[in-house]
């Protein structure tokens, strides 16, 4: 059974019951205004946090053709849930995972939903960088999954992870694949492989499961 922890303005915040532990706060984004009450629970304990953007940030918490919603699932795992909303009512957006997803997608999509449009960088950039090449299939699916109408994919894959990306536009001589050449930490690199991936094997609609 879940219960409200506090209803804001801005933000609501649920728990299971039965996971209940002592409350931490944590600061909103500035353009909120406010500040939640958050459970502190186990790891993997199942956790459902619901999200009320103002109408006017909408566009940019969802992106073009809901890119970012599809970067915030596939970066932390959270299962990403938008309720409809009339013309000029606020977005309401729900996150469902553990903890750590749930933290990780509210922290982005705050950060997208805030005045200056900031993904958060929540991965560490400062580790020595290294380069990785991925091999994408040669067809028009693949190639248009990974990089996205006028390279909104790339884009938004490097705003996430930090991670500097460069994509061949012919395929390797001889063979029936492009590369995808990553450049960054360890961390940054795995990430953005299992991104990729998902984004490669998933319907754009598609918010249940994310990269493992």
């Amino acid at each position: 059974m879940w219960r409200a922890v506090r209803n804001l303005p801005r933000l609501t915040l649920r728990v299971a019951e039965a996971h209940a532990a002592p409350l931490a706060r944590t600061s909103l984004a500035r353009t909120f205004r406010t500040t939640a009450v958050v459970r502190s629970v186990g790891t993997d304990a199942p956790v459902t946090v619901a999200i009320e953007f103002p109408s006017e940030y909408a566009g940019s918490v969802i992106g073009a053709a809901g890119i970012h919603l599809r970067m915030v699932h596939a970066f932390t795992g959270a299962v990403i849930v938008t309720k409809p909303s009339a013309r000029g009512q606020p977005l309401e957006v729900e996150l469902k995972g553990t903890v750590k997803q749930v933290e990780e997608a509210r922290l982005l999509m705050e950060g997208l939903g805030s005045e200056g449009k900031q993904v958060p960088r929540l991965l560490d950039g400062d580790g020595p960088r290294t380069v990785a090449v991925m091999e994408i299939p040669d067809t028009r699916i693949d190639v248009g999954r990974v990089i996205g109408k006028r390279n909104i994919v790339l884009h938004s894959l490097e705003r996430f992870t930090g991670a500097d990306l460069k994509f061949d536009y012919e395929a390797l001589p001889g063979t029936r694949h492009r590369c995808l050449t990553i450049h960054g930490t360890d961390e940054q690199i795995a990430k953005v492989q299992s991104m990729v991936t998902y984004i490669r094997m998933s319907n754009r609609e598609d918010a249940v499961a994310g990269p493992e």
